[in-house]
Order: C-alpha cells, then sequence, then structure tokens
C-alpha cells in the first residue's frame, strides 16, 4: 500500500483516486484489505476493522521535508562557492 502511495504522491497527476484504484487492483484479493464504497478502503487491523477515506489522503502523505532538505542543500552549495 506505501508503494501505491508513493508512486502516486510522487506523479505529478497522482490523485486520491487514483491512489485507491491502484490499491483496489494491486490488494483486491488481500485478506486484510477491502473497497468499501465510493473513496473508501477498510484495513483489517488487529484490534478490529478500520473504514479510511481517501479524499485528502495523497497531500496528507506528501514528503515536503525531503523537498526542504533538496531546497537547504541548493542554498548552502551557493554560499559556499559564493565565499570561497
Amino acid at each position: 500500500m506505501f508503494t501505491h502511495l508513493d508512486d502516486t504522491v510522487n506523479f505529478p497527476k497522482g490523485t486520491d483516486d487514483k491512489f485507491l484504484q491502484k490499491c483496489i487492483q494491486a490488494l483486491s484479493s488481500h485478506a486484510h484489505f477491502a473497497p468499501a464504497g465510493a473513496g473508501r478502503f477498510l484495513i483489517k487491523h488487529y484490534a478490529g476493522d478500520v473504514i479510511y477515506d481517501s479524499d485528502g489522503f495523497c497531500d496528507k502523505n506528501k514528503d515536503v521535508l525531503f523537498d526542504d532538505l533538496i531546497l537547504g542543500n541548493i542554498v548552502i552549495v551557493i554560499v559556499y562557492f559564493i565565499f570561497i
């Protein structure tokens, strides 16, 4: 599931619906996953079944820390070459 989330989030036109479709396509035969209606899926946890809404799922899981680190490293390199 996390692989499908990463693939969807890193794709420029990735949407919550595309993420859900990838999960349904790949995991529908898995014992702990099931579609649960429009825009929703069910995960069978050890403590019970939990229904998740895919709306906003991709936005909540974007890796903004990685983008911040890349930008920070670029600034450090530029500053280094200015003062060397």
